[in-house]
């Protein structure tokens, strides 16, 4: 930790005192992005004890392995890139500042975004339809921003609009029809003119995805990259019957005019990505 972080939270400890969650975040917010997140993902802060009272503890490295495929600084990383670009474009789209806006992590997990969010707003709220990654997030002190979603959704369960929504990693793990229905929650979510980005996959996707699995049956490869070529989606089922849950949750990739087509009461307005997490593009749509 750099020593002006260091008497910046000293100071904190001394002359601020921070009660509660909400202002302890508040204080560390001068400091900026960047440093902002990288104390939250060390978490407790065991040499300051007021901080570490209030502010959220990191999940554990396993934790953040099992639900990203990352952990630790390269995960920090990956996530600020996120973050900043979807501060970028919705003062890029809107005008309007993060600062003060109301949020919603749509399949928030175990809080990773939860927590750099904050540096914007305290009016930031999160949903999953897995009780498994809402337990994480109440163990970090979120349990007042969570609650649990369906998986295939007709609304949320939020009173609403939101300013700005977000859902990484989640459409790149959707069928077709549980993309419609989530796009269409979020829609009646997010007010008029507001903003959502997603993330969804390259056709490249599917070259490492079936180097991972030695047994997928020959062809595998070929036939989902001439399917997203063709459909403009393409799906891997982690479900095998139709009526096995998972059979809607898998791993897809999916191209900008087909995603155009499927979301209805929204509009393509910017597109982007991280050089270092490249199977994630960012598409940001505005509320119309």
């Amino acid at each position: 930790m750099l020593s002006y972080v260091q008497d910046f939270l000293a100071d904190i400890e001394t002359s601020v005192k921070p009660a509660s969650r909400d202002a302890a975040l508040a204080a560390l917010r001068p400091l900026g992005l960047t440093e902002f997140g990288q104390l939250l993902w060390v978490s407790p802060l065991k040499d300051y004890p007021l901080l570490a009272q209030h502010l959220p503890p990191m999940s554990p490295p396993d934790v953040q392995a099992r639900w990203t495929g990352s952990q630790g600084m390269l995960l920090l990383s990956q996530s600020l890139r996120f973050v900043q670009s979807c501060s970028e474009n919705y003062t890029a789209v809107t005008g309007q500042s993060l600062k003060k806006a109301r949020i919603l992590d749509f399949g928030c997990g175990y809080g990773r975004y939860l927590r750099l969010f904050s540096y914007y707003t305290d009016d930031l709220q999160g949903c999953d339809p897995w009780e498994v990654s809402l337990d994480q997030s109440r163990a970090a002190g979120f349990g007042d921003r969570v609650r649990k979603s369906d998986a295939l959704p007709q609304s949320l369960p939020f009173d609403m609009p939101f300013d700005f929504a977000f859902a990484f990693s989640v459409f790149t793990h959707l069928n077709e029809h549980a993309t419609i229905l989530c796009l269409r929650a979020l829609r009646l979510a997010v007010r008029q003119g507001g903003v959502l980005c997603i993330t969804i996959r390259p056709p490249e996707y599917w070259q490492g995805h079936f180097e991972k699995h030695k047994g997928a049956p020959k062809g595998s490869l070929e036939h989902y990259v001439t399917t997203h070529k063709q459909r403009g989606f393409a799906f891997f089922p982690h479900g095998t019957k139709p009526d096995d849950p998972m059979s809607t949750y898998g791993d897809s990739s999916m191209t900008l005019d087909c995603l155009a087509g499927l979301a209805k009461g929204w509009k393509i307005v910017a597109v982007d990505r991280a050089l270092d997490d490249p199977m994630q593009q960012y598409v940001f749509l505005q509320a119309i």
